[in-house]
């Protein structure tokens, strides 16, 4: 499983790859190189690019369950260079939880969803002060990451979060997408240790 150094240093390198050529092939084989599996999705709607297998029983007509999307996502330069030479376009997606060894909070802003800025300052200011990594999407949502930790399986349930904050981990169809590598420059990730306000919650599905 990669670690946060792994995932910090890739985040560094496929920023600096992104600003010199402005292609994202380059940065998702940044992220290949360093154990980061990663597979893309339409620019326009975010919807997985990968499809699902085909059903040889004919049973499920839409392709094999649990085969396409965030499962397909690879370290593999091969797969990945022919994901993006078809779609040059594409974003970047990882699959959150031990795959990629993060898991995290996103926050709703503007546009399309109701600002969920001042219900994660609230949450902010009733615990503990942390130092981790924050990546912006296109409309400047914050994803606030976190270390992933085995011993402590975080899900894809808000808990007792707010509407419009929500839990992106392992277990179920959930992604984590990098629209424009916008990036925090902080190095840290929260060491491992799963905020007080998501201990309990949201656990993994087996």
């Amino acid at each position: 499983m990669p670690g946060a150094a792994d995932f910090t240093a890739a985040v560094r390198e496929a920023c600096a790859v992104y600003a010199k050529t402005g292609r994202l092939l380059d940065a998702a084989l940044i992220y290949g190189k360093h154990g980061i599996p990663n597979f893309p999705v339409d620019h326009r709607n975010k919807r997985p690019i990968p499809k699902r297998d085909p059903d040889p029983t004919g049973k499920f007509p839409r392709g094999l369950p649990r085969t396409g999307g965030f499962y397909k996502a690879t370290c593999d330069p091969i797969i990945i260079m022919q994901w993006w030479k078809a779609n040059p376009h594409a974003l970047i997606a990882l699959p959150m939880g031990p795959k990629s060894g993060i898991w995290c909070v996103d926050i709703d802003t503007g546009e399309e969803h109701v600002s969920g800025i001042d219900e994660w300052n609230a949450l902010l200011a009733e615990h503990e002060p942390f130092e981790t990594r924050e990546h912006r999407s296109a409309t400047g949502g914050p994803h606030v990451l976190f270390a992933w930790d085995d011993a402590q399986p975080i899900g894809c349930s808000k808990g007792d979060l707010k509407k419009h904050l929500s839990v992106k981990g392992a277990g179920g169809p959930r992604l984590h997408r990098l629209p424009r590598l916008r990036c925090d420059p902080r190095p840290a990730m929260a060491g491992g240790q799963n905020p007080r306000w998501r201990r309990g919650q949201g656990q993994a599905r087996p």
